[in-house]
Formats: C-alpha cells, structure tokens, sequence
C-alpha cells in the first residue's frame, strides 16, 4: 500500500511540476541542495553549461565535436533528471510524513475521547452503585414487584405448596426491599450534602456577588447548582464592568465635549483677527457657525462624501484658521 501512494504521488507532482508533460522535466531550471558532496561537487562542475539558457549553452560547445556536443547534452540532460528526480522524492517525502502526522494526532484525539467516555463510564457505574441510576432503580422495582406477586401467589392451602420456594421468595423479596432502602439512603446523603456545597459556596463568594447588578444577585441566590453559581457569577461581573464602563466612556465624552465647546467658542471670538479668516461657514457635519466651525481635526474626521460636500472657500478658511493659530503658538 505504502509502495502505491509514492508512486501515485511521484506521477502527479512530476506532472505537476513540468506543466502536465514528464518529458519536458529535463528543461526544468537547476536547483541546487546543500548537504551532498557529490551533488554539490556536480553543481559546481556544472556551473558553466547547465544553469545556462540554451542560447548560451550551445555558444559554449559550439566549438566542440559533433560527438562532445551530444555527450555535454546528454550529461546536461541527466544531471537535471536526476535534481528534478530529487525533488520529487522529496516532495513525496514531505506529504508522506505530514500525512502520517496527521494520522497520528487523529489516532490520538480518537484515544483521549475513548478514554475519557471509559472513565465518564466507570463514574457513572460507580455513583449508580451508591444512589442507583434511573435504570438501577426501574429493575429494582421490577423485580420487587415481581416476588411481591409471587409471594401473594404462593397459598399455604394449595397442593403443590412449597415451603421453601415460598422462604426463597420471601429472603429475595427482602434483599431487594433492603436494597432499596439502601439506595434511597445514600441519594438523600448526597444531596444533603450537594446542598450543603451549594450553600458554603454561595457564602464563601457571597462578597463578591454583593456588588454584581440586583437581576444578577438574584439569580445568584436562586441558583440550585454549583454549575449554575458560576456561570451566574461570570456574567454577573461581565455586565457589572460593561455599565462601569459605560459610565466612564460616557463622563469622559461629557468633559471632552465640554473643553471642545470652550476651545471651539475661544477660537470663534479670536478667528475675526486671522488672515483670510471671515464668516464662520455655513452648513452641516461640523461646518456651521458658532461650536459647529470647521477645524482641521474636524475635517480629519470627516468622511469623502461629507468633505465632499465642503466648497473651496470653506477649506481655505479652515487651512488659514488653522496656520493662523500655529505661528501664534510660536
């Protein structure tokens, strides 16, 4: 099988390579890998006529026999077989390897869910030995009322009466009654003390939960398992820090809009005495008068359409505006 892969993969990436024509690999252009003497001691051999174009080739051996002529092509010819051959092992190789890695890792992932559903299994067996499982406890209660029907069946006054089968029925019907008892036991155990988990986890992380938003402490307090405790928990603070940080991301727009404001009304008071500077400009998208004056960083935030929309006497005055404020900060 292994054998069938190599060569199927040598076809193609051999077609692959040469355009879909085998024959033409021998034109293919020299690579040189490192690492062999003998191929490295060929390529430098080789320098002067086979990693030359053909025009350049044959100008070489053109002052050659007929007979050298055939021999340094044929050379030529075999030397590049044997590189594009290289390569294409090579290649091989390398899918050859990723395709076993990948064989690997799958045959892995197969073995961890194989063992961890062998575990999950041997749990399940466990814990249905001390509080029983659905299934436990249906064929415990089928076979109890099954001696209990037998039991009733069995008549002291009958002919075929039969002491002992009647004892047998009656220790069997009492093993599974004490069975059952057991098992009943143990549940009430458990959940006691799954309750009492419950409660000493919601005490111990009861100080965090004190400051997650009301729906969420509420849903905290109702929560019924460990499981539930945490997940309400966990999105509990992620909305508490989303509205902190509402709040802030909202009081720091309030302040910057207001120190925009002042500076947007101190330029306006001071642009009358800038060369070029006249009427605030019309219009919309911060280039109306008053706090709507166009600056360069408003124009910086502008979309296209909306710069667009601006006329030229406009974005003088915003350039003249603003080179104004500039040297007067010198």
């Amino acid at each position: 099988m292994a054998d069938e892969v190599v060569t199927t993969d040598s076809t193609s990436i051999a077609e692959t390579a040469t355009g879909g024509d085998p024959g033409s690999a021998v034109e293919q252009p020299d690579v040189t890998h490192g690492g062999d003497t003998n191929q490295a001691t060929e390529t430098a051999e080789a320098t002067t006529t086979e990693d030359l174009d053909d025009n350049t080739f044959e100008e070489q051996i053109r002052d050659l026999s007929e007979e050298e002529k055939k021999t340094k092509s044929q050379e030529r010819r075999e030397r590049r077989q044997k590189r594009d051959q290289e390569r294409i092992d090579r290649a091989v190789e390398e899918r050859f390897a990723k395709r076993e890695a990948e064989r690997a890792e799958t045959d892995r992932v197969a073995s961890a869910e194989a063992a961890k559903k062998t575990q999950a299994e041997a749990w399940h067996k466990r814990f249905g030995e001390l509080v029983g499982t659905p299934e436990i406890r249906a064929s415990l209660a089928q076979e109890i009322d099954a001696l209990t029907s037998d039991v009733g069946a069995l008549n002291p006054n009958s002919d075929q009466f039969d002491l002992d089968v009647l004892e047998q029925k009656q220790a069997a019907l009492v093993e599974r009654l004490a069975r059952r008892d057991t098992l009943n036991a143990n549940l009430k155990t458990y959940q006691e003390i799954d309750q009492f988990q419950l409660e000493n986890s919601q005490d111990e992380w009861a100080f965090g939960a004190a400051s997650l938003p009301p729906e969420y402490q509420q849903r905290y307090l109702n929560s019924t398992t460990i499981s539930g405790l945490l997940n309400t928990h966990e999105a509990g603070i992620v909305a508490r820090e989303r509205a902190t940080a509402k709040v802030e991301r909202d009081k720091l727009e309030s302040e910057w809009s207001d120190k925009l404001e002042k500076e947007v009304a101190a330029h306006s008071a001071t642009r009358t005495g800038a060369p070029g500077a006249g009427p605030a400009p019309n219009g919309s998208n911060g280039t109306g008068g008053g706090a709507g004056i166009l600056t360069l960083a408003r124009y910086n935030a502008m979309s296209t359409p909306e710069r667009m929309k601006l006329t030229s006497a406009q974005r003088d005055d915003m350039m003249a505006r603003h080179l104004a404020e500039r040297n007067a900060g010198r």
